[in-house]
């Protein structure tokens, strides 16, 4: 797996996950991706897991990458992994 050309470790970690779960190239991935709209989609999705809306399961599907990946993502971005 080719090494992904971005400063930020979170976005770069989100990118090989989604490749590896997706089985795209990450340089592909990579180029779709807009820094500040993936965090925008990540905060708002979780603030919709924080209301009850939906688990963290179903947000880890619509980021496409595993719920594994997904705790580790919030967790780096210092946001809570339980709605409790």
């Amino acid at each position: 797996m080719r090494q992904i050309a971005t400063n930020d470790p979170i976005l770069a970690t989100y990118i090989e996950q989604k490749a590896a779960r997706s089985g795209e190239d990450a340089a592909d991935i990579a180029a779709q991706i807009d820094r500040n709209a993936f965090y925008e989609n990540v905060y708002a999705l979780h603030e919709r897991f924080m209301s009850g809306e939906f688990s963290l399961g179903y947000m880890a599907q619509l980021l496409g990458i595993t719920k594994p990946d997904l705790y580790h993502l919030l967790d780096a971005m210092g946001l809570k992994v339980t709605n409790v």
